[in-house]
This record gives C-alpha cells, structure tokens and sequence, in this order.
C-alpha cells in the first residue's frame, strides 16, 4: 500500500511536470483529474523583461592604433655587468673542452674562438672581461678574452 502511495504522488508531480507550457503556463493534463494533484505556480512571470538601453548608456568599443614602420634596434652587446677588464699573464691548460689559463691566484676558463687557437702550456697575456653567467663544464672562472698575445 505504501507503494503504491509513493508511485500516485511521484506520478502526480512529473504529470504537473508534463502538462507545463514552454511559457511557463499551466495546462490540464489530457484526461487527468484535478483531484489530489497540486497546481504548480509560475516561478518567474512572462512578461518581466529588462528595460531597453538607452543610447546614452551604451559604451563606445575603444580603438588601438599601432605605429607604422619598424621598431629601431641595436646589435646586440656582450654583457659586461659592470665588471671591469681584467688583464693576466699565466699558461694555458687544456683539458678536454676547457682551455684554462693558470695564473698564480685564479684560473681562468677562456671562452670564445680566441681560445680554441691556443695550445697546451703556453705561455700568454690576456685581457678579457669576467662572464660569471656563462655556463660551461670547466672548473675555472669563466672569462671572455678581448685579446690574447703569447709572451
């Protein structure tokens, strides 16, 4: 009995359901009967609306205008990071991939193709400017030479 009661109110509310209009008006269910069933009331009413816009209220779009020609640039320079130029005397090690020179205080990996020329335990002066960033599998301090001359 009990399920049956459950099975009348469930089909009452998806009958509720079916015999709503798109609108949002109640129709009678075709051959249903008003008994024991509730009138479902419209949650919103048909006919509320927004208020139109007036023209005054409308935002004009914002427009971009781009320059015409070419941005001016520069070739680019190597960093120097406010390092001073470092002039050294010492001999070349080459290890490898690393050309290091030793001096009597620091050794020095030399970067760039000025450094590729020299040969193992020779003796050079270099000037150059320190380049902390560069990043390299030598243990010595990265430096990239200006000038290097053999003494």
């Amino acid at each position: 009995m009990r399920t049956l009661g459950l099975l009348l109110a469930v089909t009452a509310v998806l009958a509720g359901c079916a015999s709503r209009s798109p609108g949002g008006a109640d129709t009678a269910a075709p051959g249903g009967s008003a008994s024991g069933t509730a009138s479902v009331a419209a949650s919103a009413p048909a006919s509320a609306g927004t208020p139109a816009a007036s023209p005054r209220s409308v935002q004009p779009v914002p427009t971009v205008s781009l320059p015409t020609g070419l941005p001016k640039t520069r070739e680019p320079e190597p960093p120097t990071d406010d390092f001073p130029q470092v002039t050294t005397r010492g001999r070349i090690r080459v290890e490898g991939q690393c050309v290091d020179l030793v001096t009597d205080s620091v050794t020095w990996t030399l970067l760039g193709p000025d450094a590729a020329k020299l040969r193992d335990g020779q003796q050079v002066k270099v000037v150059g400017v320190p380049n902390p960033e560069a990043r390299t599998v030598c243990t010595g301090s990265p430096l990239t030479p200006q000038t290097v001359t053999p003494v």
